[in-house]
């Protein structure tokens, strides 16, 4: 890794602590490998929460029905009791003043919206 490649890794994943490539060089061997796995878990971990919230979609009482009308079977959902994962099966219930959404989750249950 170059000193610049690693200068600009360290002012993205630590931006407090002044971590200069030249300080993680000059370290010996086994110390320097683990400053390198520590940034780049922490590269991993951010990466993982913008995949994940760009990815799960929330559903609400106060979601759209053209949102809550979107949701298919392999989607990941979750809702504001903590339930979340991927859609198994999608059932939608007409009635005269509501309408009730089923997303039954693998593995975890059944998501009930109702608008």
């Amino acid at each position: 890794m170059s000193f610049d490649t690693a200068s600009f890794i360290c002012s993205i994943l630590i931006p407090n602590t002044p971590i200069r490539a030249k300080e993680i060089n000059n370290r010996p061997i086994k110390k320097r490998l683990k400053v390198y796995d520590l940034l780049l878990s922490k590269l991993l971990k951010e990466y993982l929460v913008l995949f994940k919230t760009k990815t799960m979609k929330k559903v609400t009482p106060l979601t759209s029905t053209q949102d809550l009308e979107k949701v298919k079977v392999g989607d990941q959902i979750s809702d504001n009791t903590g339930k979340s994962g991927t859609v198994e099966s999608v059932e939608v219930l007409h009635y005269d003043r509501e309408n009730q959404y089923y997303y039954k989750i693998k593995n975890n249950g059944t998501v009930l919206v109702i608008k």
